[in-house]
């Protein structure tokens, strides 16, 4: 019998599939149950978390608590922009103590705690007048 070659290796790439499933029957069985397992655990172990989240109320952050935060958020960019730094350092071969790779860093850092200061620095004066709608008369 003569078959072209690309219907000779579906066939071929075909039975090692089928050979690979049939070895691996056992393993997946095995996989199956502990998957079950392990699905019944999280599901018993969620449902109290999720019971308990559901009745928490959130509060204002009191200003310590959002400076905290806002520091917390800082850090966290200044470290990222850092370890990117040094990677794109040694993706470019230059030196990892490169100053260029810090000063990024730190100029990263600088403008992500501007950005915040400003987000969180708008308020809206009290005494400023309100605008009216399109439907309201004059």
């Amino acid at each position: 019998m003569r078959v072209g070659r690309i219907l000779y290796w579906r066939l071929w790439v075909g039975y090692c599939l089928d050979r690979l499933g049939a070895e691996l029957q056992p393993a997946r069985t095995v996989a199956r149950r502990w998957s079950r397992v392990a699905g019944g655990a999280i599901a018993r172990c969620a449902r109290p978390v999720g019971a308990a989240l559901a009745s928490v109320r959130p509060r204002p952050l009191t200003d310590a608590g959002l400076l905290t935060l806002v520091t917390v958020v800082a850090l966290g960019a200044l470290t990222l922009a850092a370890g990117l730094g040094y990677g794109v350092a040694y993706w470019m071969l230059t030196a990892p103590e490169d100053v260029l790779v810090a000063g990024v860093a730190v100029v990263v850092g600088v403008l992500l705690l501007v950005m915040v200061a400003l987000v969180f620095g708008a308020r809206r004066d009290a005494r400023a007048p309100r605008r009216r709608s399109l439907g309201e008369g004059r």
